[in-house]
């Protein structure tokens, strides 16, 4: 991440410049440029019995940190008009091949999804849209009908759905634990802590994480329903968590187990489950009505993201909402990545699962930290600033699954 940072001082860079420049200068593996252009996700996968010199004798102290400022050199020499040698020109024409894979991958899975909470944030204030509006409306209609659409008709094993709802909630506890360390470390105050495990919690899987896995994999009704099954899975696991951290100062944690049973998204899986398992075909006016109500979430939840994010205003950085974003954004695919193979699961499913543990800060975070006095300006910022630096971080994480 030092060296990410080093170029985008000093360098007219690209985001997908930095996605690759950091991918090289943290060992990982770049194929030749013409296996990169036939294969631009698959060559982006890490090999980490290799380094790169390519060697596997060579001293650590010989290789590293030299190997990955001499590239750094390289592309900034090169981009200076200056002749390489041919080894270090290889190894730059390597990573700069990946440039378009990149691109790609955020023009067309990440640029719709921000294009949509641009116009919220620009007609937003201009139009007097009330976030407040748009976000119930969300909330207890639009999300329960989409949750009903898709579970109605979906295709999962109860033994496949058990694992991921599993993963899912390990894997954002062992963030929530994240989030607890590194406070815990700086020695901050107990709410402090207690936003930390909030803000580690609670992703922004629904606004966000469905959008981005339905671009990610277009047409796929598997990755639609690992999407969801992971989106319930991760909002009842937070909204029980996050309360219970933003009331642990008050000892009123109970309420959280209240509130999720109240959900309206979770009030109608029984429902859809009962529909899906006894092959009930509903009239034509019901199934249709919830079908219209369930395309139009998406677009509605990221406008109105965006009309929530303009009143916020721009993000004041301090050192812990650095580094609560990054507890979010880099502890939850890391940890994803590492326990998926303990819970069995692989494909779309391990890939989905990925990426809902990637997601931002979600904007209800914010409220929870409004409505229980937990520093509602510092989770506000770090929301705020965790959607924008999900620019950069997942860009790396699709480009991984």
């Amino acid at each position: 991440m030092f060296h990410l940072a080093l170029m985008c001082l000093y360098l007219p860079m690209t985001i997908e410049d930095a996605a690759c420049w950091s991918f090289r200068a943290q060992r990982l593996v770049i194929p030749s440029a013409a296996t990169c252009h036939s294969e631009p996700f698959a060559s982006l996968r890490v090999n980490a019995a290799r380094n790169l010199s390519g060697s596997r004798k060579t001293p650590r102290a010989a290789r590293g940190d030299h190997a990955g400022w001499s590239l750094v050199i390289g592309i900034v020499a090169r981009r200076a008009g200056v002749a390489l040698p041919v080894s270090l020109s290889r190894r730059v024409d390597d990573v700069e091949c990946h440039v378009p894979a990149l691109l790609s991958i955020f023009l067309n899975v990440l640029a719709p999804v921000f294009l949509l909470v641009s116009f919220g944030y620009i007609a937003g204030p201009r139009l007097n849209l009330e976030s407040r509006t748009l976000t119930r409306f969300s909330y207890f209609i639009l999300i329960p009908a989409f949750t009903f659409d898709v579970m109605s008709n979906a295709r999962i094993g109860a033994a496949l759905a058990g694992q991921m709802v599993a993963y899912a909630i390990i894997v954002h506890l062992a963030c929530a634990g994240v989030g607890y360390v590194v406070a815990t470390l700086l020695s901050r105050s107990p709410k402090m802590v207690a936003a930390y495990m909030l803000i580690a919690i609670f992703g922004n899987v629904g606004n966000f994480g469905i959008p981005i896995v339905q671009f990610r994999f277009p047409g796929s009704d598997q990755a639609l329903v690992a999407g969801t099954v992971y989106f319930l899975a991760i909002s009842s696991i937070a909204f029980v968590v996050g309360v219970a951290a933003a009331n642990w100062h008050r000892g009123s944690a109970w309420r959280a187990a209240l509130a999720v049973v109240k959900t309206p998204a979770l009030i109608a899986v029984p429902p859809a489950l009962l529909v899906n398992s006894l092959q009930i075909e509903l009239p034509p006016l019901l199934s249709r009505s919830i079908s219209l109500l369930s395309a139009a979430m998406i677009p509605t939840m990221l406008v109105a993201l965006g009309v929530q994010l303009s009143g916020a205003g721009m993000p004041r950085l301090t050192l812990d909402t650095v580094l609560a974003a990054v507890v979010r954004l880099v502890a939850g695919p890391a940890l994803a990545l590492a326990l998926a193979p303990l819970f069995g699961l692989d494909g779309i499913e391990r890939a989905v699962g990925v990426l809902q543990a990637a997601m931002p800060a979600a904007v209800l975070a914010s409220i929870i930290a409004v409505e229980n006095d937990l520093l509602p300006e510092f989770v506000i910022t770090t929301v705020l600033f965790s959607t924008l630096l999900s620019i950069v971080t997942l860009t790396l994480v699709l480009a991984i699954v």
